[in-house]
C-alpha cells in the first residue's frame, strides 16, 4: 500500500489541521491521486485501521468507504451523500481545496453521524402512519353517523356531504322522534380537522339527546339547552358553532325551525318558487349563555322542499376569487328542479376555481 502522496500536504495550514482535529465529525483530507493524507481523530478513532495513506480509490471496502469525489471533484464542484458504515449512517460532504492557481489540490470529506436524525424521521414516518391509520377510521366512523337517506316521518331526505380534508366540521342529522314528529338539523364547527370532527360527534351526541326529550323538543329550546351543555364543556372562546335546527310535525305539516348564528339561510321551494326561511341567533358558544333564540313555525304542503347547506357551497371563489354565492345557488336551485342537488354541485365544481377548501354539504328535504 503507497502511504506516500507527491502533493505537499503543508499546503493546507497547520492550524486549519488542528481545528479539523477538534470536531466530533469525521474529516480526511485527499490528494488528487485518491491518497488520504490527513485524518482527524475521530476518523482515525472511528475506522478499522488508520486511513491516513490508504489510496481511497482503490483500497476500501463496507468498513472503509471510498472516495465520495472519486475522480469527479476536479470539476470543482461538492458532492453531498448519505451513506451506513459500521452501523452507522453518515451524511458525506465532499468539497474542492484550490491552489492559488484556482486548481483543485485536495479533496476534504467530512463525515456527520446523522443516525439520530435518521431514527427520529424514521419514527415520525411511523407516527405519521398511525396518525392517518386513526384518521381514516375516524372518517369511517364519521360518515356512518350520517342519517339513511329516503323517508324520515313524512319527509324525504336527500343529501350530499363532502369534506376538504379527511374529517369535516359539518353535520347533518335527521332524527325520527315518534311517529308524527321528526328531527332535523345542519351544523357548522369553527377550523377543520381532528378537532372540528370531534366537536361534530358532541354535537350529534347531545342534538340526539335533546331533541328525544318527551317534555319540550321545540326548536328554541333545544338549542338553548345545547349552548348550555356546550357551555360546560369550559373550552376556548375560539370554540364555538352555528347550527339550523327544524322540528317537523307530520300530522299537521307545520315546520318550526329556529337559527342559532347559521349563515347559510334555508330555503323553502314551492312549485318552483324561492322563500328564504329567516330567523336571528347566535352561535353556539359561551359567549352567550342563558340567551334564548327565537322561533318560526310555517305550514307546508306536499311537494314542498326545504333546501339546507354550508358556506363551503356559497363561499366557493371562481376564477377572479369572487364568491359562487347566494343568488348564484339559488337559480342553479331552479334550473333542475328534478335534480337539484347534483345540478347545484356541477354547477359549484365549475364555477370553483382553486382546489376545495372547505366541508361541502347540502340537503334536500321533500314533504311527503
Amino acid at each position: 500500500m503507497d502511504t506516500k502522496s507527491e502533493y505537499n500536504v503543508e499546503y493546507l495550514r497547520e492550524s486549519e489541521f488542528s481545528v479539523l482535529n477538534s470536531m466530533k465529525d469525521l474529516v480526511r483530507v485527499i490528494d488528487r491521486n485518491g491518497v488520504i493524507v490527513f485524518a482527524n481523530k475521530s476518523m482515525i478513532e472511528s475506522m478499522p485501521i488508520n486511513p491516513v495513506g490508504v489510496n481511497c480509490y482503490l483500497d476500501y471496502s463496507d468498513k472503509f468507504p471510498k472516495c465520495l469525489a472519486d475522480r469527479k471533484y476536479r470539476l470543482n464542484s461538492t458532492i453531498k451523500e448519505k451513506k451506513k458504515i459500521n452501523g452507522i449512517v453518515y451524511s458525506i460532504t465532499s468539497s474542492p481545496v484550490l491552489n492559488d492557481n484556482g486548481e483543485v489540490e485536495f479533496t476534504v470529506e467530512v463525515f456527520r453521524d446523522i443516525s439520530k436524525e435518521v431514527k427520529t424521521q424514521i419514527e415520525l414516518i411511523n407516527v405519521n402512519k398511525d396518525i392517518k391509520d386513526e384518521i381514516i377510521f375516524a372518517k369511517h366512523i364519521q360518515n356512518k353517523t350520517l342519517p339513511t337517506k329516503g323517508e324520515h316521518v313524512g319527509l324525504d331526505l336527500d343529501y350530499k356531504y363532502i369534506s376538504s380534508r379527511e374529517l369535516s366540521g359539518d353535520i347533518i342529522d335527521c332524527i325520527d322522534i315518534d311517529e308524527r314528529f321528526v328531527g332535523i338539523y345542519i351544523a357548522d364547527v369553527v377550523g377543520h380537522g381532528i378537532a372540528a370532527s370531534i366537536l361534530t360527534m358532541f354535537i350529534r351526541q347531545t342534538m340526539r339527546y335533546l331533541v328525544s326529550r318527551v317534555t319540550d323538543s321545540r326548536p328554541k329550546r333545544v338549542l338553548m339547552d345545547l349552548n348550555s351543555t356546550f357551555t360546560e364543556l369550559n373550552l376556548a372562546m375560539d370554540k364555538y358553532f352555528t347550527i339550523f335546527y327544524g322540528l317537523y310535525d307530520k300530522k299537521l305539516k307545520i315546520f318550526s325551525y329556529a337559527n342559532a348564528g347559521h349563515n347559510g339561510i334555508p330555503l323553502l321551494i314551492t312549485n318552483n318558487k324561492l322563500q328564504e326561511l329567516k330567523v336571528t341567533g347566535h352561535p353556539i358558544s359561551p359567549l352567550f349563555e342563558g340567551v334564548g333564540f327565537k322561533q318560526r313555525d310555517i305550514l307546508l304542503s306536499s311537494g314542498d322542499e326545504i333546501i339546507l347547506y354550508t358556506d363551503g357551497i356559497t363561499e366557493t371563489r371562481g376564477f377572479d376569487n369572487e364568491f359562487y354565492g347566494e343568488d348564484r345557488l339559488k337559480m342553479d336551485l331552479l334550473k333542475a328542479p328534478d335534480t337539484r342537488i347534483d345540478f347545484v354541485l356541477n354547477a359549484v365544481n365549475s364555477f370553483r376555481f382553486m382546489e376545495q377548501d372547505d366541508d361541502i354539504v347540502l340537503v334536500q328535504l321533500k314533504v311527503l
